[in-house]
């Protein structure tokens, strides 16, 4: 069982959420828009718990599905993909999107904040 804000969630439960978010990210990579922040605060919970994608204020359109990218992620970086760190100015891609979303689910089922006891 997984403990989400004091409430215990079995593997049904658990991959429902990812697939909810596996849809939501398969819905905006087709239509084209890299969400770029993917985080365990973007995904909220309904009350039937099917996970919502949320904080969309740094999600850009797309040419070709990836997108340069200068702006500062810091305060993104334990789920940033190892390709965009040591660039200044690194490609962003669809795929930077679903690797954030891996370490959500890390996050989930071992009930730890991602790289917790490291200092990044």
């Amino acid at each position: 069982m997984i403990k989400i804000f004091y409430i215990y969630l079995n593997v049904n439960f658990t991959l429902c959420i990812q697939i909810c978010v596996d849809l939501g990210l398969a819905f905006l990579h087709k239509a084209g828009i890299l969400h770029k922040y993917i985080n365990s605060a973007n995904i909220l919970l309904d009350k039937y718990f099917r996970a919502k994608i949320t904080n969309f204020r740094k999600s850009r359109w797309t040419n070709g599905g990836s997108l340069r990218l200068i702006d500062s992620f810091e305060e993104q970086i334990r789920w940033t993909a190892p390709e965009r760190l040591g660039d200044d100015v690194a490609i962003f891609t669809e795929e930077c999107d679903i690797y954030s979303f891996g370490v959500v689910f890390y996050e989930i089922v071992s009930d730890r904040f991602p790289w917790q006891g490291y200092q990044l």
